[in-house]
């Protein structure tokens, strides 16, 4: 490895040590969640205490995300309808993402928001239809799969953008981040989540979801991702995807009516 890569290496690592630490509410979530003693009204108080996530899950809520027929006003409401699982899902994802900002570098918001809600409705969709994981745990880890490339890109744009370009010529996506940065963005997004104490199903997943181990969470991931490229929801303009059978046809709509909703979610 050349001084140079050297340099952008510890860049990266310092970067990730140098960035936001969780969001208390997040903490909080992963403490009732963690706590059997806990209840939804514990989570209701908590998210009740932030006005802003508040709106954010009532966004959601009412989002073809979840295509409830009635209007949902309040987060006792939504706590009901929706449940303890989808609550905790939905604020640990979106104050996550919303803590990295809005200036992400190279990558293209509107093309990665919608990808992320792509994955993670197909990751939901994977999980239960194989009866295998939480349906919202392989929801969150479909939505916060890729944030590794948000890390990279806003840490080194100009090498990001140098990968993009490998990228484009046909090279391999982690073999096109390693060669312009020295990490790719499994690792990347991987070594945050587990700074931040996120769950370590959720850390492995994301850390092996271009490389899955069968009958896992990680290959639910890639199956999705696999599945979401198809259907045309990628991450760059000249990413593609081909080979998916028929037999998630019934999906496309699902996914459709997500992603239309995609500033309402993130």
């Amino acid at each position: 490895m050349s001084e140079t890569l050297d340099k952008l290496l510890t860049k990266v690592e310092n970067a990730v040590s140098d960035l936001p630490t969780l969001p208390y509410v997040v903490e909080r979530v992963l403490e009732i969640s963690s706590d059997p003693d806990s209840s939804m009204r514990d989570l209701e108080s908590v998210v009740a205490s932030d006005p802003a996530l508040s709106a954010r899950i009532l966004r959601a809520a009412n989002s073809g995300l979840y295509a409830i027929p009635q209007h949902i006003t309040s987060i006792t409401q939504a706590a009901a309808i929706l449940g303890f699982r989808i609550i905790r899902s939905l604020c640990l994802s979106i104050p996550i993402l919303s803590t990295l900002g809005h200036n992400w570098g190279p990558i293209g918001p509107k093309l990665f928001r919608r990808h992320s809600i792509a994955v993670g409705v197909a990751a939901r969709f994977i999980s239960r239809k194989k009866r295998i994981y939480d349906t919202e745990t392989a929801f969150t880890a479909g939505l916060l799969h890729d944030i590794g490339k948000i890390i990279l890109s806003k840490t080194l744009p100009d090498r990001y953008k140098a990968s993009l370009d490998m990228i484009a010529s046909g090279v391999e996506c982690r073999k096109a981040e390693s060669s312009c940065m020295g990490q790719s963005h499994d690792m990347v997004g991987a070594s945050i989540l587990l700074r931040w104490n996120l769950p370590l199903e959720l850390v492995t997943a994301i850390e092996q979801h271009h490389t899955p181990i069968a009958n896992s969470l990680s290959e639910i991931i890639f199956e999705a991702d696999t599945i979401s490229k198809s259907f045309g929801y990628v991450n760059c303009s000249f990413e593609s995807c081909s080979g998916v059978s028929g037999k998630y046809d019934d999906l496309r709509e699902i996914i459709r009516r997500a992603v239309e909703d995609e500033f309402s979610i993130l």
